[in-house]
């Protein structure tokens, strides 16, 4: 991605700088952490796969409740067959503590299908950002045994 002194563009929005090589809490390289965070989920909440992607370095590592790491393949596979059962994913109660190139978000993710059935979880995500602004890992921890009505 170029021009990163100059805004990050998204689907939706430009995401502005601070100013020419400022340096700020929450902001790498001028990009607001946050919002980039908020972008991330929104990625998730619509299904875009190229918009999630887009937020990731190389290489970036993903993990789920202390499990071993993986990249993101597996991370877009859970996406695609969201959106492929037509599971729509929404998330409240959004709580961010950003910190030097990290946000911790608190939130309660809700997945509902076609026919109604629904679940929620509250989750924690530590999302680290690498020195361009894009996501080096993702760590996330969730009560997936809370999601078993979906599968019943």
């Amino acid at each position: 991605m170029s021009g990163h002194h100059l805004g990050v563009a998204s689907a939706s929005r430009l995401i502005p700088p601070v100013g020419f090589g400022a340096v700020a809490r929450g902001y790498c390289l001028g990009m607001n952490l946050e919002a980039r965070t908020a972008e991330l989920f929104e990625h998730f909440s619509t299904q875009e796969f190229d918009g999630v992607s887009a937020l990731f370095a190389p290489g970036a590592g993903v993990r789920q409740n202390g499990n071993p790491e993986h990249g993101i393949d597996g991370l877009l596979t859970m996406i695609q067959g969201l959106k492929r059962d037509g599971v729509r994913v929404d998330y409240s109660d959004i709580r961010r503590s950003v910190g030097d190139r990290f946000v911790v978000e608190q939130h309660v993710v809700r997945l509902t299908r076609p026919d109604g059935v629904s679940a929620s979880s509250d989750v924690c995500v530590v999302v680290h950002f690498d020195s361009a602004g894009l996501i080096s890992g993702l760590h996330e921890y969730v009560d997936t045994a809370a999601f078993a009505a979906l599968v019943a």
